[in-house]
């Protein structure tokens, strides 16, 4: 069994992640970017902890970016990424447009090979089972100026092979 701690758009809130990873007792963290050096600096918080972490739409303009990473967990090849490269046509004016956002990873070759996608980059849960793929959205972690925003992460358990998901919120 492997239980994982999803985080996204921590937002340069690293305490909050350090208070979750202590409740949680987690096998491994993800952070989806949105200032990827949050998860360096929890790595150095947690250095017992294993962090995957991919760079946001914040933490990088370079084209050459690794902004797709995938990774296996307990037999599940899992995607990682921010989600900003594959939801530009998402957003007009800054407001989600009414779009699939499942139809548009799977229909996008380089998540071909995903049994798990997760996402970030939109600051709003999200889940969804389609075709043998799951794809998951934690919400956002990180606070604003004087803790008003709505903080979610996501817990990730596989467990021979069953996928289990829940969002948690702060």
């Amino acid at each position: 069994m492997a239980k994982l701690v999803v985080l996204s758009d921590s937002h340069t809130d690293v305490q909050t992640m350090v208070s979750i990873v202590a409740k949680e007792n987690p096998d491994a963290v993800i952070h989806l970017g949105d200032h990827f050096r949050d998860a360096e600096q929890l790595s150095g918080e947690c250095p017992a902890i294993q962090i995957h972490a991919v760079p946001g739409n914040t933490d990088s303009e370079d084209p050459g970016e690794e902004w797709i990473k995938f990774i296996e967990i307990g037999g599940k090849r899992l995607m990682l990424t921010h989600g900003h490269i594959f939801l530009a046509g998402y957003f007009v004016d800054g407001v989600p447009v009414h779009r699939d956002i499942t139809k548009i990873f799977l229909e996008d070759s380089r998540c071909e090979d995903a049994e798990i996608i997760l996402f970030g980059h939109t600051h709003t849960p999200y889940l969804n089972y389609r075709d043998g793929v799951w794809i998951m959205n934690p919400g956002r972690v990180g606070r604003t100026v004087g803790n008003t925003a709505h903080v979610t992460y996501g817990i990730l358990v596989i467990d021979q092979g069953l996928v289990h998901w829940e969002i948690m919120e702060i």
